[in-house]
């Protein structure tokens, strides 16, 4: 005779204490309960009583352990694109190394028409600046490229930064994306890194008249703020982000 027949004959001629509560629970599932269910009426309705309440803690159990599942928060990371001649590594070399690290990634634009970079990458953004919700996201990552100009006045962008700062996130820009950092305001006294060459000083001009230090070094961290200079420090950026995630 199985154990757990044994044990329903057992509780036949008695009320269920905590006893046979535990013992049902480890020696059944739920696909038996269920079958005794259907079957109980051979047996008396102190036993009928404590099935049911069996069935009804363990969908309580199962219920929470559930609703705690869904609850238990990914660790999200926003990363804003141009809608086009976006840097391709800026975005994904980051991007690989952020979900290898389990973290999911959200690509924002202008909009949720297909953007393409500058060496012919292409991707659909999951949503618009309009929709970003910082408070949703880890971190903040404004990819370079020549299009990353188009943030340099944008007072969503802008706002954006300034959120994501003010939270305590952490904030990343990449190429010539820091300057979009510098006009929003959050680069005052940090040190920052930003593109530049020996004809075209723009971007560091930015960085200054906004009041960063600037540094010539491939990437930079300053807090909770994590600058790179171009596609050539995509994957160190990546990896420092990381980092400051974990702590």
């Amino acid at each position: 005779m199985s154990n757990d027949k044994l044990w329903l004959d057992s509780a036949h001629a008695e009320n269920c204490d905590s006893r046979y509560l535990a013992s049902f629970v480890k020696i059944l599932n739920i696909e038996k309960i269920l079958i005794y269910t259907e079957n109980i009426d051979i047996y008396n309705k102190s036993v009928i009583d404590c099935v049911k309440n069996v069935l009804v803690v363990i969908t309580m159990v199962v219920s929470t352990v559930e609703m705690e599942k869904v609850e238990e928060k990914t660790e999200e990371v926003l990363m804003i694109t141009a809608p086009k001649n976006f840097r391709d590594e800026e975005l994904f070399k980051p991007k690989v190394i952020l979900e290898k690290n389990g973290y999911n990634v959200t690509i924002a634009s202008l909009s949720r028409d297909m953007a393409k970079g500058m060496l012919g990458a292409k991707v659909v953004p999951d949503i618009t600046l309009d929709e970003v919700d910082v408070d949703r996201y880890n971190a903040v990552i404004f990819v370079g490229g020549s299009g990353a100009e188009v943030y340099f006045d944008d007072e969503v962008a802008h706002s954006i930064a300034k959120d994501a700062y003010e939270k305590n996130k952490v904030l990343g820009a990449i190429c010539i994306a820091p300057s979009t950092l510098a006009k929003a305001g959050v680069l005052k006294n940090k040190r920052a890194t930003v593109w530049s060459s020996v004809l075209v000083r723009k971007c560091v001009n930015i960085l200054k008249a906004n009041g960063a230090i600037y540094v010539n070094e491939d990437v930079v961290v300053d807090g909770r703020i994590v600058t790179a200079n171009g596609p050539g420090a995509a994957e160190k950026f990546g990896n420092e982000i990381v980092k400051l995630l974990k702590t």
